[in-house]
C-alpha cells in the first residue's frame, strides 16, 4: 500500500470524414481492440472518441501530490481524478526547477513542502525527495511535448492518486 500517483493525457479523436488522419487513427485503435471499423460517421458502436495515455507515475511523492490537491482539486483529497491545465503543469515545473537549482531542505520546504499522510511515505527532504522533484520535471516535459505537437495539440490532462 502507498500513495500511487498518475498523470494522464487524453486527446479527442474525431470520427468525421473531413478529419482523415484522426478517423484513420480511430479505426486503427478500434481494430486493435476488436471493435468494428467506422465506415461512416453515423456509426455509434465501436466509435473511438479519444486516446488516453499515462504520461507519468510517482510513488509516495507526497509534496507533488499535495501541490496537485491544493492547486487543481481545490484542496479536496478524495482520490478522484482532477483536471490539470497546461498552465498549472508549467507552474509546477517552474517550482520543481527552483528546488533543483538550490536543493536544500529550506528551499524545498518553502517551495514544495512535503506532506504527511496515511501511507504517504517520508516527509524528509532527502535524496528520495529530490529524485521525485527531478522525475516531476521529466514527466511534465513529456506532457508538454504532447501539448506542443502541431499535428495534435489538443490534449487534456488529469491527475489521479490512490492509496
Amino acid at each position: 500500500m502507498g500513495l500511487d500517483m498518475y498523470l494522464s493525457a487524453t486527446r479527442y479523436v474525431s470520427p468525421y470524414k473531413h478529419n482523415v488522419e484522426e478517423r484513420k487513427l480511430g479505426n486503427e485503435i478500434a481494430k486493435a481492440a476488436g471493435l468494428p471499423v467506422q465506415e461512416n460517421e453515423d456509426t455509434e458502436d465501436g466509435r473511438v472518441e479519444g486516446v488516453s495515455v499515462r504520461v507519468g507515475y510517482w510513488r509516495k511523492a507526497n509534496a507533488i501530490h499535495q501541490w496537485f490537491i491544493d492547486h487543481c482539486a481545490s484542496g479536496v483529497d478524495d482520490c478522484r481524478p482532477v483536471n490539470v491545465m497546461r498552465e498549472q503543469l508549467e507552474e509546477l515545473k517552474a517550482l520543481c526547477e527552483k528546488v533543483t537549482a538550490n536543493p536544500t531542505a529550506e528551499v524545498a520546504a518553502e517551495t514544495l513542502p512535503s506532506q504527511g499522510g496515511f501511507f504517504f511515505g517520508s516527509t524528509e527532504y532527502d535524496d528520495y525527495y529530490f529524485e521525485d522533484i527531478k522525475a516531476t520535471i521529466e514527466i511534465i516535459d513529456r506532457a508538454l511535448a504532447l501539448a506542443n505537437d502541431e499535428k495534435a495539440p489538443w490534449w487534456d490532462f488529469e491527475y489521479h492518486a490512490s492509496w
